[in-house]
Parts: C-alpha cells; structure tokens; sequence
C-alpha cells in the first residue's frame, strides 16, 4: 500500500497519528514543544492528503532495529529499491510528492505507528519542502567544496584525539 493511501485510510485517527509522531523522541517534559509538534504535523498530514503522489523507484521498510553499538532497538524508516534488501537509502530530502508514492512496508504491524514514523522520518530536516531543499543544495555545496579541494579536512584520528582531548577521555586498558 503506498504511503498515500495508507494516510487515506487512517484519516480519521489524524490527531492519534499527528500525536504519536510528536511524541516519538520527545523528551517527557517537553510539554509545551510537544503540543506544538502535534499541531504541526496535524497540519502536515492534512497538506500531504491534498498532495497528488508521484512514482519513485523506492519503497519504504518501517521495522524494528537493533544498534550495532549499544544493543538497543528502535523503529528504522529506510528507503529501499530492490528485493532482496541489500542497499538502503535515506529518505529523508526525498520531495513528499515522492514519499506519497512509495509503497510503504509495516515490520512493526501497527499502520498508525508506521505512518508516524514516516511523518517523523519526512520532517527530520524540516517540516516544509523549501527548508528541505535549501539543507540539501547546502549539502550539495560542501560536496562540492571538498571535491574542489577548497574544503580543508581532518582526518577521523585527529577528529578523535582533539574529542578525547577535549572531554577529557583516557584510552581503556
């Protein structure tokens, strides 16, 4: 089911769906940043119904996780185009019109709590298209910059060692 007609079909739970999207890394005491979120996805989810969805060669996978570091799990939105899944994309800068017509995979097998982690995961640079945009030509001009030579980098152990240095970390024995 695409995206599209997956928020079609829960319309009537938009104020469950616009919370629960609000509610997903908020911090418990955050109420007022909470109930501001809530509205604005509200008014997102209303906006993305009046959108008309355009093909894209991916879909979206909404699944449970497990960090490879500390072990915990967490809800994963990835952006995939071929099965078997071996490549996975952010989706993210994708334009809405294009989320609308992904198909959309529920691993967690909840359709309310998989449409508010997509909400979640189409707003994380934004929550209007132009600020999406502007982040990504931004992005497309460091790329640019560093391919040019222009951008002065530094190496990942230097990044580390001035980190350590800086909080005060000691190598384990």
């Amino acid at each position: 089911m695409t995206l599209k007609k997956l928020l079609t079909k829960h319309k009537d739970s938009i104020s469950e769906v616009s919370a629960l999207a609000a509610s997903i890394y908020a911090e418990k005491d955050d109420i007022k940043r909470v109930a501001g979120t809530v509205l604005r996805y509200y008014a997102l989810y209303r906006n993305l119904l009046k959108m008309k969805p355009k093909k894209s060669p991916y879909y979206v996978r909404v699944y449970e996780a497990k960090d490879h570091f500390d072990k915990h799990k967490y809800i994963n939105v990835s952006g995939y185009k071929t099965k078997p899944e071996k490549e996975s994309y952010a989706l993210e800068f994708r334009p809405w019109q294009e989320w609308l017509g992904m198909n959309v995979i529920d691993g967690i097998k909840d359709e309310k709590k998989t449409l508010a982690y997509c909400l979640w995961e189409m707003t994380f640079i934004g929550f209007d298209q132009g600020t999406i945009k502007g982040q990504m030509n931004e992005l497309k001009r460091q790329v640019k910059e560093v391919e040019s030579g222009k951008a002065k980098l530094i190496p990942v152990d230097e990044v580390f060692k001035r980190i350590k240095e800086k909080y005060g970390i000691k190598k384990k024995k």
